[in-house]
């Protein structure tokens, strides 16, 4: 995500402030898509309610930036 994140930025200016948070988001990719992403055990055992809260928040900041984008975009035309 941070690669699209900093290929995107200097087109849209609402994403420098997210080149943060797309590095915290990858660093969830593999381990909770893969099975052998993990040492062992499952996703659900390795990261904390505390984290998954954390990437949904993350997530949402996206959503908010994506959506924020867009009507931008909308109101142009």
């Amino acid at each position: 995500m941070r690669v699209l994140v900093e290929k995107l930025s200097p087109r849209l200016a609402t994403l420098d402030a997210l080149t943060d948070a797309a590095r915290e988001l990858d660093l969830f990719y593999v381990p909770t898509r893969y099975p052998n992403g993990l040492d062992s055990g499952t996703p659900a055992e390795a990261f904390s309610a505390a984290q998954a809260a954390r990437a949904i928040d993350l997530a949402a900041r996206f959503l908010d930036a994506a959506g924020s984008t867009l009507s931008g975009l909308n109101a142009r035309k």
